[in-house]
C-alpha cells in the first residue's frame, strides 16, 4: 500500500472517531460530514447527486443501527474507492 493511502485510511479513521461521537445530536449533520470526508479523500470527483444518494444510504445504514466505526469506515472505504 503506498504511502498516501495509508495516511488517507489513518485520517479517515481519526476523523469519524470524532465525527460518530456526537452523531445522537444530529444524524443528518453527521451523515453529511461523513459524505464530505469521504469526498475530500477521494481522487474522483463526486457529484451533487451521487454525495446526496450516498447520504441517503449512509443515513439508512445508521438506522439499522449499523453505525459502529469499523462498518462505516469499510463503507466509506468501498463508496469512494479508498484501497486498492
Amino acid at each position: 500500500m503506498k504511502l498516501d493511502k495509508k495516511i488517507k485510511l489513518s485520517t479517515l479513521e481519526t476523523a469519524l472517531r470524532c465525527l460518530l461521537r456526537n452523531k445522537m445530536r444530529s444524524i443528518e449533520r453527521t451523515a453529511r460530514n461523513v459524505i464530505e470526508l469521504g469526498t475530500s479523500l477521494c481522487s474522483e470527483t463526486i457529484s451533487e447527486l451521487q454525495k446526496r444518494e450516498l447520504h441517503k444510504e449512509l443515513l439508512e445504514l445508521i438506522a439499522q443501527g449499523e453505525d459502529s466505526l469499523e462498518e462505516i469506515k469499510n463503507w466509506i472505504i468501498e463508496k469512494f474507492k479508498l484501497k486498492d
